[in-house]
């Protein structure tokens, strides 16, 4: 591939998150020497891009090869900020770059900037908005679902993080071309941090509302805390403290570890010293815990749910996220197992080189 192509960047992920797992994506991917070597970034952010972690660690707004273009203008997701004149002052924004884009990447069903570039190519992460009934009751939904049609229908390619993630986007959208679609796995970085393996310590990262069902996790590990008294619970980043999660700790004084905002090496850490990685979520568009759990050595006890299934096969134990007896059984098992061998996905400069494929060959 000898191709090197202005590709726009539509940055407002970096606003919507303060960290997350397509914040990570593209923070990781943007900044891969495979990504560098074969594309020129134009990076459009937007205000409040400043709070991004993953997008402060990268040291992409600072990169001499990259071109940060700043837009005043909040994204869509502000009401005060999603009519017709706002659209076309952020396209005018980018077209003031006078620089002529063979692709556009939309990060998150976001502005639809210049669609009628050469390539513009949407990521797919997930239709939880489509599918679960407590979020069809917020009232943002109604916005998200548009921005989704809008970018779908200006798309000429979708790209999708799991297979799973493709098939219920067909299911919701039936008209798009199947044949203008791929799937883009996500990867994980390298690092192996030097870490002492503890049996008892049990590890749930990221949100525990809504789908995350951390209700059932909190149910299983209070059976077993009272059954084992030596295992601990580490919770890593995710909502404020709430009621259950200050009722564990209340019950379990020392043996509940909360840290909200961990950097992404405490998070290696933490997975390469716990046992057991536990998640109950009833939906996802990927799960990169899960990922590093496998890379790091954790064993992986999860909700079986098709996209856990796709990513772990036969390397992780499976419960009914309905069911806190199952989980509680799976976790009893996880904890007196033999150790779990570490496994390699693969690198986010694996991921760079299959969208710079993509991007510059179609």
């Amino acid at each position: 591939m000898s191709c090197r192509i202005p590709v726009l960047v539509d940055g407002r992920i970096f606003t919507l998150q303060d960290k997350g797992g397509i914040s990570q994506l593209y923070s990781y991917v943007l900044a891969s020497p495979q990504w560098r070597r074969h594309l020129e970034t134009w990076l459009l952010v937007y205000p409040g891009h400043e709070r991004n972690l993953h997008l402060q660690a990268s040291g992409l707004l600072i990169a001499d090869d990259v071109r940060v273009v700043n837009c005043p203008i909040p994204p869509s997701d502000n009401d005060k900020y999603n009519l017709p004149e706002h659209d076309l002052q952020r396209a005018e924004v980018a077209r003031a770059t006078s620089c002529c884009f063979r692709a556009v990447v939309n990060t998150y069903y976001g502005e639809n900037v210049l669609p009628d570039c050469a390539r513009y190519i949407v990521t797919g992460l997930d239709f939880a908005h489509e599918e679960l009934p407590e979020l069809a009751e917020r009232p943002t939904t109604s916005g998200v679902l548009r921005r989704k049609r809008l970018a779908f229908g200006q798309a000429d390619w979708a790209c999708f993080i799991s297979n799973s993630s493709r098939e219920r986007f067909f299911a919701h959208y039936p008209g798009f071309d199947r044949q203008r679609s791929s799937v883009i796995y996500l990867g994980h970085e390298p690092t192996r941090p030097q870490a002492t393996r503890v049996r008892s310590l049990v590890l749930h990262v990221g949100s525990r509302g809504l789908y995350k069902n951390f209700v059932v996790v909190a149910a299983a590990l209070r059976r077993l805390m009272e059954r084992e008294g030596q295992v601990r619970l580490l919770l890593l980043g995710g909502e404020p403290a709430d009621a259950t999660v200050d009722a564990l700790r209340r019950d379990f004084p020392g043996r509940v570890i909360f840290d909200p905002k961990p950097s992404d090496a405490a998070m290696d850490l933490a997975m390469a010293s716990a046992w057991i990685y536990v998640s109950a979520s009833r939906y996802e568009g990927f799960g990169i815990p899960l990922l590093n759990a496998m890379r790091l050595g954790a064993h992986p006890v999860v909700s079986d749910i098709p996209v856990y299934r796709e990513v772990a096969g036969p390397h992780a134990r499976y419960f009914d996220p309905s069911s806190a007896d199952a989980l509680h059984d799976a976790l009893v098992g996880a904890l007196f197992c033999e150790p779990q061998p570490r496994r390699i996905w693969r690198t986010w400069d694996d991921v760079a080189a299959e969208y710079a494929t993509l991007l510059c060959h179609g």
